[in-house]
Parts: C-alpha cells; sequence; structure tokens
C-alpha cells in the first residue's frame, strides 16, 4: 500500500521561494536579467507575506503568468533526450529541472488558495 503524504500550503509556499531564488540564479546566467529580478520580486514577497491566501494566489499567479507571458520562461521546460549516448548532464537540464518545479509548485500554491 502506498502512503500519499500531504503538503501544507506553508511548505509549499517556503519551497517555492526558494525553488524562485534558485532558478532566478539559472537565469542570470542566461542574460534572462529582467526576468530573474521579476522572479526574485515574487519569492521575496511570498517569504514577507502574511499567511493571506489572495496575496500568495496572486502571486502564484503572476509566476505561472511569467511561463507564457512576457518574459516566456516555458522555452526551459523541454527535456532534452537522455537516449542520446553521448548525453551530458549540463545547465540546459537545470534549467528543465528548476523551471517545471517553480512552475508546479505555483501551480499546487495557487489551488490551495482557491479552496
Amino acid at each position: 500500500m502506498v502512503q500519499v503524504k500531504k503538503r501544507k500550503k506553508k511548505s509549499s509556499v517556503i519551497e517555492l521561494s526558494d525553488a524562485l531564488f534558485y532558478f532566478a540564479d539559472l537565469l542570470d546566467g542566461q542574460k534572462e536579467e529582467e526576468a530573474a529580478e521579476d522572479l526574485r520580486k515574487g519569492a521575496e514577497s511570498l517569504v514577507n507575506s502574511p499567511a493571506d491566501d489572495a496575496e500568495i494566489f496572486k502571486i502564484a499567479n503572476n509566476i505561472l503568468e511569467a511561463f507564457s507571458g512576457e518574459h516566456e520562461l516555458e522555452a526551459y521546460m523541454f527535456e532534452r533526450n537522455q537516449d542520446d549516448e553521448k548525453f551530458i548532464w549540463g545547465e540546459a537540464d537545470e534549467l528543465y529541472l528548476a523551471s517545471t518545479k517553480v512552475f508546479h509548485l505555483a501551480r499546487r500554491v495557487k489551488s490551495a488558495g482557491t479552496k
């Protein structure tokens, strides 16, 4: 039997803020300074905001909009083919993991705020 452990909203918010800071650092290396700065502002807002569901929902929504909107961060969400025998783990793979983590955590936090 598989036991599923539910996360608390606060732990998801903390994990999202940490993931945002990490993804922003990777984006700096891609010369995506504006997107990185916006993500850092979102992370700082999450850390400094009270447990106000409406504010957290708004921040999560802004993060999700950065993926398909102005910053087009969804471009980092495409996984490379790892079947190639010459495959070497690199920065593109780190960007893939960081971007998908931020995206899915933001969706989780946003959906938790609507309940």
